[in-house]
């Protein structure tokens, strides 16, 4: 019979449940009570996991790290696909987002203001973005060696893709254009077409 970690699936609900206020309320209008309330347990149960809000909240980064990482990084790893097809699905995943994508970039918005509070949150944040600047960094080398585009700086390139993607992320999380999110992500990506000159053969240099 297969034993089931009962520790783990607590943790594992506080850590969801306090994910979720966290990119509803923020993390200084969260309480332990929200917590409580939100994951359906006693105060008892969540101090036995985690003595305060600055060690649930690390773990909460310490999740979404790993979860960010598992989504993005095989795109960006996968040598058979094109850095168009790569950027595209980021695009589509960002402006057709369901509710939970939303959350999800809600929850980096909140995480970014903290960085500047605690320095614990500002490294783990830092980690995230060099580790996705290193792997779009590849990807950028990995086009031009296949020639499907051709620039002098794949590094200043992987930088003003992902300041363009995160602009993506963090915008369509709050706001909602009055434009279909198709006619959007048509713009953005002939946009980036031209940027990088791929519409006529034309490389960026």
């Amino acid at each position: 019979m297969v034993r089931v970690d009962v520790h783990a699936i607590r943790r594992e609900q506080i850590l969801c449940a306090a994910e979720r206020l966290l990119a509803q309320k923020g993390w200084s209008r969260t309480t332990f009570a929200d917590i409580c309330k939100e994951a359906g347990i006693s105060n008892g149960v969540l101090t036995y996991h985690f003595k305060d809000k600055d060690e649930i909240l690390l773990a909460v980064l310490q999740k979404v790290s790993c979860e960010f990482q598992d989504k993005q990084y095989p795109v960006l790893e996968e040598e058979s696909q094109s850095l168009q097809s790569k950027l595209a699905q980021f695009v589509n995943d960002n402006l057709l987002a369901d509710e939970k994508q939303r959350e999800f970039c809600l929850l980096s918005l909140h995480l970014l203001s903290l960085a500047t509070q605690k320095p614990e949150i500002g490294q783990w944040m830092s980690q995230i973005h060099t580790e996705s600047f290193q792997q779009t960094q590849v990807s950028v080398e990995q086009a031009c060696v296949q020639g499907q585009i051709e620039v002098r700086d794949p590094a200043a390139v992987a930088a003003v893709l992902i300041m363009l993607l995160s602009g993506i992320s963090v915008t369509t999380a709050v706001y909602d254009f009055p434009v279909p999110a198709e006619k959007l992500i048509d713009e953005v990506m002939t946009m980036i077409r031209r940027y990088l000159k791929m519409d006529d053969g034309e490389k960026h240099t």
